[in-house]
């Protein structure tokens, strides 16, 4: 049995058979506007591994206030439902939307506006957020990028068709 090719239960019976790509097939597969954006947390940092066709960069984030962040990512992911002629909700929705954006977008600098589709992966607390409604540079991203969320970069490596074939907007 070879446990380098999937997920194992812990009596060893495969669960789910995986091929782990390499970097180098997985930057071949990323055309020359796409950015994969890994995301992964550990206590007080999120570690932003941005991948590119020519270019492979790991970015930390601090994060000042654990309690703070995981409320943010809570009112991003759980908004609760708005009440006629309140804007209670939208409002700290778009709060937590520009907070979040801010810590982990804006930091990335100039390099958002140089691709046109984001492959994100969000790991741990970063699940379900709807990153397309995260605001940067004063905009929400689906605005100014096409998003994809996808669970796993390897998937990329297996997609049918390459960024070159597809045109439009990504649904969210």
């Amino acid at each position: 049995m070879d446990e380098s090719s999937g997920i194992f239960s812990a009596d060893g019976a495969a669960l789910v058979p995986a091929e782990v790509a390499d970097l180098d097939t997985l930057q071949a597969r990323l055309g020359p506007q796409e950015l994969l954006l890994d995301f992964f947390i550990e206590p007080g940092q999120i570690h932003i591994f941005l991948v590119q066709r020519d270019d492979l960069t790991l970015h930390r984030v601090e994060i000042a206030d654990q309690q703070a962040f995981l409320a943010t990512l809570e009112t991003l992911r759980h908004p609760g439902r708005p009440v006629a002629g309140e804007n209670g909700m939208r409002d700290l929705f778009l709060a937590a939307a520009e907070r979040l954006g801010g810590m982990i977008l804006n930091p990335l600098g100039d390099l958002l506006d140089t691709v046109e589709h984001l492959y994100l992966v969000p790991n741990g607390a970063l699940h379900s957020v709807p990153f397309p409604a995260l605001r940067h540079a004063g905009r929400f991203l689906v605005e100014t990028h096409r998003v994809t969320l996808i669970p796993t970069a390897d998937l990329l490596v297996n997609r049918v068709n390459m960024p070159s074939e597809r045109s439009g907007r990504t649904l969210v």
